[in-house]
Parts: C-alpha cells; structure tokens; sequence
C-alpha cells in the first residue's frame, strides 16, 4: 500500500503541498494548473495527463538508479502488451493489469520474505529488544536479500533505504492470520506459480515465462 501523501484532487489551497520534500500522488484540476506553475514545484515531479495520457516533467534517469530486473519486467511487459492490445478490442481489464503487476513484479520480489522472519515469541515471553537498523525485529535482512534471485538482490539492496520497503515488511510480519487469508499478496504468493526453490537465473526465467502467459491468459 501506498505510504506516503495520497489526495485525489488537490484544492487550490492547498497546492503547497506539491513542494513537498517527499513522495507524494495528487491529482489535479486541470485549470489549475497555471496556479501549480507558479509553485515552487521539485523538478523531479513527474506530471501524468489523464486523459490524453501524455507524460511530462521529471528527473533525468541515472545511471546509479536501480532498474527493475529485466526477466521481471520483461515478463511484465509481455502480459501487460497482451492486456493493453485486447483493451483495444474492448474495455482494459483493470483486475488483469493490477494482477499482472501483483504476481510478476511483487510477488517475485518480495514473496520470500516469511522465510526470513522469525517465529513470532510465545505471549508469556518478555517482549525482545527492538532492533532500529533492520527491516522488522523478526527479520534477517542479509537473507532476505541473499535469498532472491541473483538478478533481483541489486535492486532489492537499493530499495533497503527506502520506507516503502520497510512499510511493506512490518505490515505483512506482524499482519494476523485472519487478515493474511484476505491478502491478495499472500494467496499470491502460495499459488503454484508464486516461487521456487531453485532460484537460478534460469530457472527463475522460466518460472517467469509461464506465470506471464498465465497472468495473460486470465
């Protein structure tokens, strides 16, 4: 879930919000904009048209950002291709797209993380020491990273500093059973086609394969 500022549409008194030093979504009304210019926006700020779909703004790439892992976002492009040519045909399958993204992009990345935590200690145990460097008191955090495939752990290290994946872990570690079977990650993750074992570049290139076909499929 997103952690940070989220407001559909922004009122006009509030468009000091858009300089904020930190990540946000807003959305705007189109003839506000000229008010929003005279802001003094960051110019990293990415600005997305929604309806003529046009880009503009934003940082220049650089060359020390991490890039999603290409057998992940290869194999997101292919089904998302599939779904975006029979949206053409007929209405985008929203539930599609959004579980194309779910099992090829965050299940991959982030699905092994229970492997790395813990069991939780018994009620009666005095309450541990909370660790303030690591991901969640419950996790081994060079697992985790170690534990993905060799083409994901760069981009995995890179995402250690931000707070979204520490959000990600504290929710999904300390998230009661009642509510993990009402996840759309977790019944994600424990589907056939979720994770394997052998987490050879090739191997997990093929699992890939067969989850985008899958995912394009549905």
């Amino acid at each position: 879930t997103w952690q940070h500022i989220f407001i559909p549409v922004l009122p006009t008194a509030m468009l000091s919000y858009a300089c904020a030093p930190m990540p946000y979504v807003l959305g705007l009304l189109a003839r506000h904009a000229p008010a929003l210019a005279k802001e003094p926006v960051e110019e990293e700020v990415l600005y997305v048209h929604l309806e003529t779909g046009k880009i503009a703004g934003g940082a220049e790439p650089s060359d020390e950002a991490p890039s999603l892992p290409r057998p992940i976002s290869q194999a997101l492009e292919r089904s998302l291709g599939v779904h975006l040519r029979n949206g053409k045909k007929s209405r985008l399958d929203n539930q599609a797209v959004a579980d194309a993204v779910l099992n090829l992009c965050m299940v991959q990345l982030l699905g092994h993380y229970r492997r790395c935590l813990a069991p939780p200690p018994p009620p009666a145990a005095p309450p541990a020491r909370e660790r303030r460097d690591g991901l969640h008191p419950r996790m081994d955090d060079e697992a985790f990273f170690s534990g993905a495939p060799q083409f994901s752990q760069p981009f995995l290290r890179a995402m250690r500093s931000s707070q979204l994946l520490e959000a990600f872990v504290r929710e999904y570690a300390d998230m009661s059973d009642e509510s993990r079977k009402h996840s759309a990650f977790e019944r994600a993750c424990a589907a056939p086609l979720a994770m394997v074992a052998d987490t050879r570049p090739s191997a997990r290139g093929e699992l890939l394969s067969r989850a985008a076909s899958a995912a394009a499929a549905a």
